[in-house]
């Protein structure tokens, strides 16, 4: 479906009992769409890494030590965080705690550093790394995160959603359900158990794509998570 469609079906479905729409403003259905596209994004990235996996660098600054991730990271995730030695080699950098910072940069004061692996931390959105890169270089560091789906807005109505075609329905349901303002435990179980039903079927399709053989991510997970 295009993102105008899943508007429509929503409209469709939460229409009053006159048909007149529920809202007077498209404003209010994007974002329950919106909110609706990131629940779906949530259980296929549990499911399978590669439909949201993308790949960022960071660029040392002499005397800096930290640096602001991707804004559209979905999930908190950021995973295989490498750094580039001189000649262009990657190596996979240990995580710390940010407290644990001191102790490497107090070693590392009176020393040259360039040539030796950071280990990192995250704190809010941001990477550190320690001890403190003492030198400039571009790409210092490279790592993948998981990419928010692009948000459903006018201006990209005529756009196919990017989410895979089978969620399209779900998407447009758990938006239906938060429009109407009912929650998984209350109001109307017949659409919860229709929400359900979809869920189930539409995750099924997905399983002769990769999911079988696919990265799947847990509660947990020891790869770096921002708690976003």
């Amino acid at each position: 479906m295009t993102n105008a469609e899943l508007l429509q079906l929503v409209k469709y479905y939460t229409r009053n009992d006159d048909g007149s729409d529920l809202y007077y403003d498209d404003t209010e259905y994007y974002i329950y769409l919106n909110l609706a596209q990131i629940k779906v994004a949530i259980e296929l990235a549990r499911k399978d890494l590669g439909y949201f996996e993308e790949d960022a660098t960071i660029n040392f600054v002499d005397g800096t030590q930290e640096y602001a991730l991707e804004t559209d990271i979905l999930l908190g995730k950021v995973r295989g965080i490498e750094w580039v030695d001189s000649i262009g080699n990657f190596t996979k950098c240990n995580e710390i705690k940010k407290e644990q910072r001191y102790i490497r940069d107090n070693a590392a004061s009176s020393n040259d550093y360039s040539d030796v692996k950071p280990d990192f931390y995250i704190t809010g959105i941001k990477i550190g790394f320690s001890p403190k890169p003492t030198y400039a270089r571009t790409p210092a560091i490279r790592y993948v995160y998981l990419q928010k789906p692009t948000a459903i807005t006018a201006g990209s109505s005529g756009d196919t959603n990017e989410l895979p075609e089978c969620l399209h329905e779900l998407i447009a349901l758990e938006a239906v359900m938060r429009a109407r303002g009912i929650k998984d435990d209350d109001g109307s179980q017949e659409l919860v158990s229709v929400i359900n039903d979809v869920r189930k079927t539409a995750f099924s399709a997905l399983t002769d794509r990769t999911i079988a053989n696919a990265t799947t991510i847990q509660d947990g997970d020891p790869e770096s998570d921002l708690g976003i």
